[in-house]
């Protein structure tokens, strides 16, 4: 047999059988929202979970199979080789509170080395007041034992987050992507961040698409 078929024929049978991992994987952990999410408001990198884009947030979400623009890099990487030029993307929300939610994504496709994307993401909240309170001497009970307060500037809570994504065409079907993500938080003059790895899988039946991802597959804090 040509080693070259043989090599062919082995690698199409991995593929088959990491989608179908993927597939059932995939099936397993997208329960119900609410039961994984109700709580999750407070988690390192929650800000990122509404993605990014005009087009996928007016979809309610339903972009993860999509993913065919420059927000896949907030998605899905595997989506990345289905963007044929180069796509820049901006968008800036104004929320609550001034609280402004800024992002940017940027892919570039290649011709034979996939097509690579980097992303910025940042959730800013100002002007908070900062304030000085001296409690008195022996008192256990910091609601009434407050002899003075005092205004001391405001600080603000930021988190942002850089990630740089790849994906590539694997079969005639079949995509796969990865993406490293590095976030930072700092709230006053506290501060932490973590890096974190995101898997993504993207398959065509013929007019359909699935999609399959993991999260923070593997994270490490800074």
């Amino acid at each position: 047999m040509n080693p070259r078929a043989f090599g062919a024929r082995i690698i199409r049978g991995y593929v088959r059988t990491l989608v179908v991992l993927a597939l059932a994987l995939g099936s397993f952990i997208s329960g119900p929202g609410p039961v994984f999410g109700a709580n999750s408001g407070g988690q390192p990198g929650q800000f990122l979970a509404s993605g990014g884009g005009a087009r996928a947030q007016a979809m309610g979400g339903a972009f993860f199979a999509v993913s065919d623009d420059a927000s896949a890099t907030f998605w899905n990487p595997a989506g990345l080789p289905r963007v044929e030029h180069k796509e820049l993307m901006a968008q800036q929300s104004t929320l609550f509170a001034d609280t402004t939610l800024s992002q940017l994504s940027y892919v570039h496709p290649t011709a034979t080395r996939g097509a690579w994307g980097i992303n910025f993401t940042q959730l800013a909240s100002g002007n908070f007041e900062r304030v000085n309170a001296t409690f008195a001497a022996g008192c256990n009970d910091t609601v009434n034992c407050v002899t003075s307060l005092s205004s001391n500037g405001t600080f603000s809570d930021v988190q942002r987050a850089v990630g740089l994504s790849w994906g590539k065409q694997i079969g005639e079907s079949v995509s796969l992507g990865f993406q490293f993500k590095h976030i930072d938080r700092k709230l006053d003059t506290s501060a932490d961040r973590f890096d974190s790895v995101d898997i993504g899988l993207m398959k065509s039946f013929g007019p359909y698409r699935t999609g399959i991802g993991l999260q923070n597959a593997f994270s490490v804090k800074g």
